[in-house]
């Protein structure tokens, strides 16, 4: 495995590249007809790598307490970060499939 949860703890520099790799790739897979609107990929990467900074996660170190995602396997972290970009992507295409609801039945 590229990097772990350990690594975005203590070596953000190092593993954040790869981490914004992995999520690019999952945020793509997921918009289906949205995967080339580098607007929707970017949302979906930046709200999952918001929430691992706001958890204490990237870049952490030891300032912040240990949460549960420190002691998950890799395997397991892996699958939260892929569940994570999955659920905003669905999110996204949503708020996309609403927004062109209204405008439609408004004409």
């Amino acid at each position: 495995m590229p990097f772990t949860a350990r690594d975005l703890r203590y070596r953000p520099e190092q593993s954040y590249p790869l981490l914004y790799a992995y999520l690019q790739r999952n945020a793509q897979r997921f918009l289906g007809g949205l995967k080339f609107d580098a607007f929707e990929v970017d949302a979906v990467v930046g709200h999952v790598v918001e929430q691992l900074v706001r958890l204490g996660l990237l870049g952490g170190g030891d300032s912040t307490p240990p949460t549960a995602l420190d002691g998950l396997t890799d395997a397991q972290f892996y699958t939260f970060l892929s569940r994570s970009t999955h659920n905003k992507a669905v999110d996204r295409l949503r708020k996309r499939r609403l927004q062109t609801t209204n405008f439609t039945e408004l004409g």
